[in-house]
């Protein structure tokens, strides 16, 4: 039996391997932009509902799955950065108003857009 399972465990490994060798960096990369994407959306919700900033539009849910697949079916990885400093911006506003230190607030990527 320890030997079978031992095989069983390296087909098991061998098989993985093969799948991870086969999906292309730039995919593995994107899942691990997207799954950090729907990760700070949710957490920046749940900021929202504790701060009561009173955002409600389409950005702002904690439907993980929901952020995550528009990521992953995103235009432009500058698309999603755009609507991710889009909610930084809107957030540090809400969290400036309720005395929040700026050390404290989302950091800004493009600072230089104009929202």
């Amino acid at each position: 039996m320890g030997t079978k399972f031992l095989s069983g465990c390296a087909a098991a490994l061998l098989a993985a391997a093969i799948f991870a060798a086969a999906t292309p960096a730039s995919a593995q990369s994107k899942r691990a932009f997207c799954v950090d994407y729907a990760d700070e959306a949710v957490a920046m919700q749940r900021k929202n509902i504790e701060l009561s900033c009173g955002f409600r539009d389409l950005r702002w849910h904690e439907w993980w799955d929901g952020h995550y697949g528009w990521c992953m079916d995103w235009v432009s990885e500058d698309k999603v950065e755009d609507e991710q400093d889009l909610r930084r911006v809107r957030m540090n506003r809400c969290m400036a108003d309720r005395g929040y230190d700026r050390r404290d607030r989302y950091e800004d990527r493009r600072s230089e857009r104009r929202y």
